[in-house]
Formats: C-alpha cells, structure tokens, sequence
C-alpha cells in the first residue's frame, strides 16, 4: 500500500489533492426499524476486513511521516444499507466487500442478529426494514513539496 501512495505521489503536483475512502474498524450496529422506531439487534465484527483498514490507515501514517502527504481533513460518516428482509441483507452480504465475511461460518454473534430479526420480523407491527450501519471515513491529504 505505501509503494502505490509513493507513485500516486510522483503523479500529483505539489499541493494535489488524495482523497481515502474506505470504512472504519469498529463494529456495524444492526437495527429493525419497526413502524419507524430503530430496535437495535446487535453488531456485525469482521476481525479480517478491519485488519485491511486498519492496514491502510498504517499506510497512510506512514507518507505522512514521509512528509510526502499533509493530511487537510477528515469526516466519518455512517453509509447506511437498507433491507426488506433477512434475506435482501443477506445478499446484500454476499456481493462485493462482504462475500469473503459470509464464505464461513457466521459467529455466534451473527446468528443472534439472524434470530433476533427473524424474531422481530413475526412480531405485530407494519413497516418493518433492517438497517445496517457502516461508519465510513473520508480523509484527504495534499500532496507536500518535493525538498529541493
């Protein structure tokens, strides 16, 4: 990772803008939104996924420390998914970023989420959706000077 910020660096001019995006290492709180009202049913933790952030992050300290980049910013944000149903979010798991973290077997901890939902899904109440919580960062860095 530090060798492709090195050659994103010998691309920008002085003062050139990178922007990382990628999401935080903390666990995702799942809730059931029954009738509008969030009923929070647990947290996702994927210990591989967040040792790639946390990879990254190190990555980027590391250029910084380099003084090839100045950091200028940072925001966290929460993306959040939306689901029908169980299985619309568990699909939604098993495309892109997630389908390596649902290959295997789900901790216990994901299947107290799966029977929490399933419970709340067969209780009384309309409008009922799932929503998965993702904190995201967004930082951006200006690329330094080259020392003459």
């Amino acid at each position: 990772m530090v060798h492709a910020l090195r050659n994103v660096h010998s691309l920008l001019r002085e003062g050139g803008l990178l922007v990382d995006i990628h999401p935080v290492a903390v666990p995702r709180r799942v809730d059931v939104r029954i009738d509008g009202r969030p009923v929070p049913v647990g947290a996702t933790v994927d210990a591989a996924r967040f040792a790639t952030y946390r990879l990254a992050d190190r990555a980027l300290s590391q250029v910084v420390r380099e003084r090839l980049f100045i950091p200028a910013g940072r925001e966290v944000f929460t993306f959040t998914v939306h689901a029908d149903t169980l299985p619309d979010l568990l699909a939604y798991f098993a495309e892109g970023e997630w389908s390596a973290t649902f290959e295997r077997r789900p901790t216990d901890l994901e299947e107290a989420i799966r029977r929490r939902i399933a419970y709340l899904y067969g209780e009384p109440g309309g409008g009922k959706e799932i929503v998965l919580h993702r904190p995201t960062a967004v930082t951006w860095f200006r690329r330094a000077a080259i020392p003459r």
